[in-house]
C-alpha cells in the first residue's frame, strides 16, 4: 500500500501545530536562550556555545535516509518517527525545567537532534501526501508560516514568560506546546500495514544526480550564505549606529516575526497566481533591492526604532516569501521514494550556509565595510534566487513538462 494523498486542509490540520512547535524551539534557541543565559550570569564565552545547538538542524540530512528507510507498521512510516521524536522533545524539556539554565544546555543538543529528525519526517510526509506539484507549491508556504509563527512565540512570548514567571514556567510552556502539537496528526493520515515501510537505502547523492537537482542545492547554499551575510550584517549595523538593544529586539523579534507570518501567507497567494519559480525570482529581487538600500545608507541609516522596525519587517516579509517559494521548489524536486532525504539535503545546506553567512558577516564588515558587504549580499541573493527559480520539478524533468 502506498502513502495516499490527503487534502491541503487535512494536511494543514495535521502538520501546522507541529511546525509551530518546531519553530518555537528554533526561536527559543536563537533569541530567548542567549538572553536568558546572559541574565543568569553565564559567561559570554559559554553563551556563544548556544549557537552549536543549531547544528542538528543543519546536519539532519546525514540521518534523513534512516527516516526514509524505516517506519512503524503500527503507526505509519512518518507518524512513528514524529511521535517518538516529539516525545523525546517533551521529556527533555520537562527535565530542563527542573534544572538551572546553564545545566539544561547539556540536554538541548540531543533535544535538537530529536526535533530536527521530527522535522525531516514531517517534511517527507508533507511532500508524499500532496496530490501534485501544484499542491506542493502551496505546502511550502504552509511550512514557512508555521515555523515563523512558532519562532515568534519562542523568541518573544517565552522570553516574556521567563521575565515574569521564571525559567521553569517558561520551559513548561514550551513543553506543553510540544506535547499538544501532534494531536492533530490522526492515525488515518497514513495507512497501516504499508508494504513499503522498509524501502531500499536512499542515496544522499541521488538528488544532485537528478536533472536540476545539483542546481537547486548549490543555489540554495549560495542563497543561504548571502542572506546570512545581509541579515546578520544589518543587525550589526543597528548596533554600530547606536540603536538601543531593546529597539533592535523589537525590530527583529516582533516586527520581523509578524512580517514573516504575513509574508508566508502572501506567498501562498503568489504561488497560486505566479507559480513558485516566479515567486522566488520576484522575492529575491525585492530583497536584493532592500539590501542595496542598506548599502547606500551605510552608517547614515536613521537610528530610530520605527524606521529600523519598518525596514526589518520589509526584509523579513520578502525573506518569508522567498523561503516559502524555495520550500515549494524543493518539494517539487524530491523523488517520491526518498522525499525526506532529498528535502533534508536542501534544508541542511540552506541552514548551514545561513550560519556561515552570519559568522562571516562581522569579519566581512571589518575587512570591507558596510556598503560592500550589503552589495555583495544583494548580488548573491538576486543571482542565486534567479538560478534556483529555473529548477524544474522531478516530474517535469522526467516527463518533459513545464516547471
Amino acid at each position: 500500500m502506498i502513502t495516499r494523498p490527503i487534502s491541503l486542509g487535512r494536511a494543514t490540520f495535521a502538520v501546522l501545530p507541529l511546525y509551530v512547535a518546531f519553530g518555537a524551539l528554533l526561536g527559543f534557541i536563537q533569541t530567548a536562550l542567549p538572553a536568558i543565559l546572559q541574565r543568569e550570569g553565564v559567561p559570554l564565552t559559554l553563551v556563544g556555545f548556544a549557537t552549536l545547538l543549531f547544528l542538528p538542524f543543519g546536519l539532519s540530512a546525514l540521518w534523513a535516509p534512516l527516516v526514509d528507510r524505516y517506519g512503524s507498521e503500527r503507526f505509519g512510516r512518518r507518524r512513528g518517527w514524529i511521535l517518538v521524536c516529539q516525545g523525546i522533545v517533551v521529556a527533555a524539556l520537562l527535565i530542563c525545567a527542573a534544572l538551572e539554565p546553564h545545566t539544561a544546555m547539556l540536554l538541548l543538543l540531543p533535544m535538537g537532534v530529536a526535533a530536527a529528525t521530527m522535522d525531516v519526517a514531517l517534511d517527507g510526509f508533507l511532500v508524499e501526501t500532496a496530490r501534485d506539484d501544484a499542491e506542493r507549491a502551496l505546502r511550502g508556504p504552509l511550512k514557512a508560516g508555521g515555523v515563523y509563527g512558532g519562532m515568534l512565540i519562542g523568541s518573544t512570548a517565552i522570553l516574556a514568560i521567563y521575565e515574569r514567571l521564571g525559567w521553569t514556567n517558561a520551559i513548561l510552556v514550551l513543553a506543553a506546546l510540544a506535547l499538544l502539537a501532534p494531536l492533530g496528526f490522526a492515525r488515518d493520515c497514513e495507512p497501516s500495514g504499508d508494504d513499503r515501510l522498509h524501502r531500499p537505502w536512499p542515496k544522499l547523492s541521488a538528488l544532485t544526480r537528478r536533472p536540476n537537482g545539483l542546481r537547486l542545492v548549490v543555489s540554495s547554499i549560495a542563497l543561504g550564505v548571502a542572506l546570512g551575510l545581509g541579515i546578520s550584517g544589518f543587525r550589526l549595523l543597528l548596533v554600530a549606529i547606536g540603536l538601543p538593544l531593546a529597539s533592535i529586539g523589537v525590530a527583529f523579534g516582533v516586527a520581523g516575526g509578524l512580517a514573516g507570518i504575513v509574508g508566508a501567507a502572501f506567498a501562498g497567494f503568489l504561488g497560486r497566481t505566479l507559480g513558485s519559480s516566479a515567486t522566488l525570482a520576484v522575492s529575491g529581487t525585492g530583497l536584493a533591492l532592500l539590501l542595496s538600500l542598506a548599502a547606500a545608507a551605510g552608517t547614515a541609516f536613521p537610528a530610530t526604532g520605527l524606521i529600523a522596525s519598518a525596514f526589518v519587517a520589509a526584509c523579513y516579509a520578502a525573506y518569508a516569501i522567498l523561503y516559502s517559494a524555495l520550500c515549494a521548489l524543493a518539494m517539487r524536486t524530491c523523488a517520491s521514494d526518498q522525499a525526506a532525504t532529498d528535502y533534508a539535503i536542501v534544508q541542511s545546506g540552506w541552514t548551514l550556509a545561513g550560519i556561515a553567512g552570519g559568522v562571516l558577516s562581522g569579519l566581512a564588515v571589518a575587512a570591507l565595510g558596510w556598503p560592500v558587504v550589503f552589495l555583495v549580499a544583494a548580488l548573491g541573493v538576486a543571482t542565486s534566487a534567479l538560478v534556483a527559480s529555473t529548477t524544474r520539478s522531478a516530474t517535469a524533468a522526467v516527463e518533459g513538462g513545464r516547471p
